[in-house]
């Protein structure tokens, strides 16, 4: 198994897998869920909070854009892509706009080709079907975080 190297920051994410052969950093990850459905909101909480991970919520992408507006940072957003006031296509493209380059998962109900395809193309940097599950966001988690070699030298960050 992975050991853990010592840091000042927050709880370890232990999800590194043993044949990586690199050892685990203690870094606070911070997710921004944005979905005008309270208990879908709920439940990506649940599951974000499994790997320690901060969350602030957003009933839709303009408040999702007001955060960010507001100074606040994230790693990732999960972004719903039918919402009230601005839906998560238009807050996406705006996010990019204002340089925002971490991570933005599109999460969805709709599985069309074209709703896919326009969601993507407003630049997204993944698109999952809902419910979102474990298994899903697993992959999503260990990408952001980073690794470190026997030397304590970062190997792979995602973080920015």
């Amino acid at each position: 198994m992975a050991s853990k190297v010592e840091s000042s920051r927050s709880k370890a994410i232990s999800i590194l897998m043993p044949e990586d052969n690199l050892h685990e950093i203690k870094i606070p990850l911070r997710a921004l869920i944005v979905d005008d459905n309270r208990i879908e909101r709920m439940m990506h909480t649940v599951l974000l909070r499994r790997f320690q991970v901060e969350t602030t919520e957003a009933e839709n992408g303009k408040d999702a854009v007001d955060h960010l507006v507001e100074g606040k940072t994230f790693d990732i957003i999960l972004m719903d892509k039918d919402m009230p006031v601005m839906d998560g296509p238009e807050a996406t493209r705006i996010l990019r706009a204002m340089g925002f380059r971490a991570k933005i998962v599109g999460i969805t109900a709709d599985d069309s080709a074209e709703g896919k395809k326009a969601f993507m193309e407003a630049g997204l940097d993944e698109f999952l079907i809902k419910p979102l599950t474990l298994t899903k966001l697993t992959p999503l988690i260990q990408d952001l975080v980073p690794k470190v070699d026997s030397k304590n030298n970062v190997c792979d960050s995602k973080l920015e």
